[in-house]
């Protein structure tokens, strides 16, 4: 190319003012996207308002609903729109003064849409460096959306487990496929020592196995879980004094367990994978028999986010595991991204995070409290995305040390802004400083709902506590030095010895999970037995020291379903002392999406779905099939009829819409009013 040529003065200007102008428009086709998807949320919240109905859209624009506006007023597809107002919340979480400044320009909407891609949330949750890399590159106008998406794909490649298995959720499952595949991981070394010594009797036996895999009575078979068959130590947990202790505790109990050490991957990472023959089920019942020690990178202690259509109060999970060796068939873990049964090595650093969550606790519940008088409204569950807020809060405040009530009011008065605007919701200034000026108010009366860490959100960490005792630590490294921390357990395991030799110091609240034993027989297999885990209740009422709370869930519709609960409530109330218990929740099966085909793939001969007529489709709004409302809400009222004639006992819903405490006579308002100060109060 010739720099040199000489070049007429006029044109080159024209072309250097082209060139300017097609800089501007590109930077204001930028912006359009984030005004226009600002708009449109705007427009669905404030129909949201005055109720999403037909009426109201069909009266106010001529539509019948948010997706008919979509494909009919605005030409494009309603997943579109969704796609846009998800990306300009993502965006605004991220970087919420895009907003507001109107001279940034906005990264490309397709590439803000990387915020939401479950590789990022993985590496956020397992990596947080490699996350903040690839945030920058969304922002950096100079990385390309295919630069940032072949990174982001190279630094998960790293990560320890496959989240491309979450996306395995539609299609039927092919059962013999599933059965040979278990069949050649059992029987390789058989059909390769039968090839080599060319002994044809054992190769046609074996021949003829393949063969049955086709029968209805081997697709049907039923899988058992027998228990821990192996530890594998993560190198991140290799040298720890508990993966030591782990294994010395578990050759005690089984001296033919296997000890596997892992190697180490790219980025010190460790080294987590399933054998290679397995897929599927095979991973699924691999996971139940093999427990993971390794050391937790990430928080011990998260705000649950409350998914659904419900009414929930704020709960806070304490992480000391994940997944459960016990298989319950209609467990929402089978969905889960993350496919290993872990127990985290390095749990001395729980001990700093609990030291501060009453604080974290206490503050959360305030912003939550701001919100709602900010709305003027109570709500019914966690607002929108306050958890996501309270986590990012957790670690700002561990960081920063505050640890008391004037720090914690003075960062919040600080940042109240910022932090409520993460909660999308729209207010004006002098709102907000009427808001700042309560700070205080809100926050000593908050102060009186109690902190309660739930230990068993993601896992039932007794089934495991004879080799993992990390209730034993709860009860010895956490309830002693944390009086402003309350422990909440719920099982369907009856493992006395922790509970037993300590004291739990009316601190410690075992939520005992019942069935009738027809169900747990046939459904929660793994667990302990009715009369075990009745047991075990009798035994903690004798000794005192801990709380005892009841849930019936998920309750099963079936043909005698009735007097199958009529006779549990009976046998509950022969063994225990039922006035005494503080609280009952009831609570029916859900399926959140994928469940029910994961189930299916686990658990072939699972006949939960035999009747499909008994289950209604989920909403866009709640995202889980459940029993038709008529049958929940005729066995809640069954079954709070039962139990009121037992006991006086709070009796609660589990994850249940809304409308449903009315209709089955339960008093929402006052449950959430014990639980945090909102408006109104």
């Amino acid at each position: 190319m010739n720099t040199n040529a000489i070049l007429d003065k006029s044109i080159q200007k024209e072309f250097q003012v082209l060139h300017e102008s097609i800089l501007t428009a590109k930077a204001d086709l930028a912006r359009s996207w984030l005004v226009f998807a600002s708009s449109l949320k705007k427009l669905k919240d404030r129909m949201d308002t005055v109720g999403d109905r037909e009426t109201n859209w069909t009266g106010y624009l001529g539509v019948s609903s948010f997706e008919e506006y979509c494909e009919q007023k605005l030409e494009m597809s309603k997943a579109f729109g969704y796609e846009l107002i998800a990306s300009y919340r993502k965006l605004l979480e991220e970087k919420p003064e895009y907003e507001t400044n109107t001279d940034l320009t906005p990264p490309a909407e397709t590439k803000v849409r990387i915020l939401g891609n479950k590789k990022l949330n993985a590496l956020r949750e397992n990596s947080p460096d490699d996350y903040d890399e690839i945030e920058d590159m969304i922002f950096n106008p100079s990385c390309s959306r295919r630069e940032t998406e072949s990174k982001l794909a190279e630094l998960y490649d790293n990560l320890v487990y496959d989240e491309d298995a979450d996306e395995e959720e539609v299609g039927e499952v092919d059962q013999i496929k599933e059965n040979l595949i278990k069949y050649w991981a059992n029987k390789k070394d058989s059909i390769i020592e039968a090839v080599k010594e060319r002994d044809q009797s054992d190769f046609s036996l074996l021949i003829n196995g393949i063969y049955d895999l086709g029968s209805d009575e081997v697709n049907s078979a039923r899988v058992e879980n027998k228990g821990i068959k192996r530890i594998i130590i993560a190198n991140s947990a290799k040298d720890s004094d508990y993966a030591e202790q782990v294994i010395q505790r578990a050759k005690a109990l089984d001296p033919t367990i296997e000890i596997v050490y892992t190697g180490v991957g790219n980025n010190d990472k460790d080294i987590m994978a399933f054998p290679s023959q397995l897929q599927g089920a095979g991973n699924y019942w691999y996971m139940k028999e093999t427990l993971y020690i390794r050391k937790r990178k990430s928080a011990f202690i998260e705000t649950f986010p409350s998914p659904g259509d419900i009414v929930e109060n704020l709960n806070t999970a304490l992480k000391l595991g994940f997944h459960c060796r016990s298989t319950c068939h209609y467990c929402y873990q089978q969905t889960s991204q993350y496919t290993y049964q872990d127990a985290y090595s390095n749990l001395e650093d729980v001990k700093n995070e609990v030291a501060c969550e009453h604080i974290v606790n206490t503050s959360t519940l305030t912003i939550w409290s701001v919100l709602s008088h900010l709305k003027k409204e109570a709500f019914e569950k966690n607002p929108k995305n306050l958890s996501d807020v309270s986590n990012k809060l957790r670690q700002t405040m561990q960081d920063l040390g505050i640890k008391d009530r004037s720090s914690a009011i003075s960062y919040l008065s600080e940042n109240l802004k910022s932090l409520i605007t993460k909660c999308d919701i729209e207010f004006e200034e002098s709102d907000l400083t009427l808001q700042v000026e309560n700070l205080e108010t809100y926050y000593k009366k908050n102060e009186k709902f109690p902190l309660w860490l739930w230990v068993s959100e993601y896992s039932d960490i007794l089934a495991i506590e004879p080799i993992a005792h990390q209730m034993d630590f709860i009860l010895t490294e956490l309830l002693p030095i944390n009086p402003n921390v309350n422990y909440l357990v719920a099982t369907k395991t009856a493992y006395k010895r922790p509970f037993l030799k300590y004291d739990g110091q009316d601190r410690v609240m075992v939520n005992m999970n019942l069935n009738p034993e027809t169900i747990i027989n046939k459904y929660e297999t793994g667990t302990s037995s009715l009369d075990d885990r009745l047991d075990l209740i009798h035994e903690l009422q004798e000794k005192g020291g801990y709380g005892i709370r009841l849930s019936f869930e998920p309750m099963i519709y079936y043909d005698d379903w009735q007097m199958a609960y009529e006779d549990l409530v009976g046998k509950v109330s022969m063994a225990i002392d039922l006035p005494s218990v503080s609280e009952i929740v009831l609570g029916s099966i859900r399926l959140r999406p994928g469940l029910k085909n994961r189930i299916m793939r686990n658990y072939p001969w699972c006949d939960l779905f035999e009747d499909i007529s008994y289950f209604e489709r989920a909403s866009l709004k709640d995202k889980r099939e459940r029993y038709f409302e008529d049958f929940r809400i005729g066995q809640y009222q069954f079954m709070i009829e039962l139990l009121g004639h037992q006991t006086d006992a709070d009796i609660i819903l589990g994850a249940e819409h809304p409308e449903m405490w009315g209709w089955v006579g339960l008093d929402k308002k006052k449950f959430m009013e014990d639980k945090v100060y909102q408006y109104g109060q």
